[in-house]
């Protein structure tokens, strides 16, 4: 993602369990708060982050006590960046298929609806390996 002139909106730094999803949340909607996203582009930002974050807390680390880290960024065109990094296992979500949605729902693999979802909801998804460290971003672009 070509990295354009923003201001950081905020960080945070919690343990990696679902019971930090609320101040993931939170976080996120105070950022949300100070960009000029729509409310609409907001809620598909705030999904997209919701289902990354229960993502690393469900597969980045096989023992407790992981971290992740967010930063949020509003992009010159006032849009927002979110940064997600974790030091788990590594995973690239951009490397698993679409879903077989036109497939009867007993018939589809498990799984993968909510990379699929994340696709969806935001514009430009994009997955780094540095060294030990997962990094994903999401970009939400302000439309109005």
């Amino acid at each position: 993602m070509a990295q354009e002139k923003s201001t950081v909106l905020g960080t945070v730094s919690v343990v990696a369990t679902v019971e930090n999803l609320r101040r993931v949340t939170t976080f996120l909607q105070e950022c949300c708060h100070k960009s000029r996203l729509s409310e609409r582009e907001q809620h598909d930002l705030l999904l997209a982050v919701e289902e990354a974050y229960v993502n690393v807390t469900t597969y980045a680390y096989p023992t407790a006590g992981g971290m992740v880290r967010m930063r949020c960024t509003a992009t010159p065109a006032g849009g927002v960046l979110v940064e997600i990094e974790d030091d788990g296992q590594p995973f690239n979500p951009l490397e698993h298929t679409e879903p077989e949605l036109d497939k009867d729902v007993h018939s589809r693999k498990i799984g993968g609806l909510g990379i699929f979802l994340i696709r969806k909801l935001v514009d430009t998804v994009e997955y780094e390996r540095q060294g030990t460290t997962n990094k994903l971003l999401l970009l939400k672009r302000n439309t109005s």
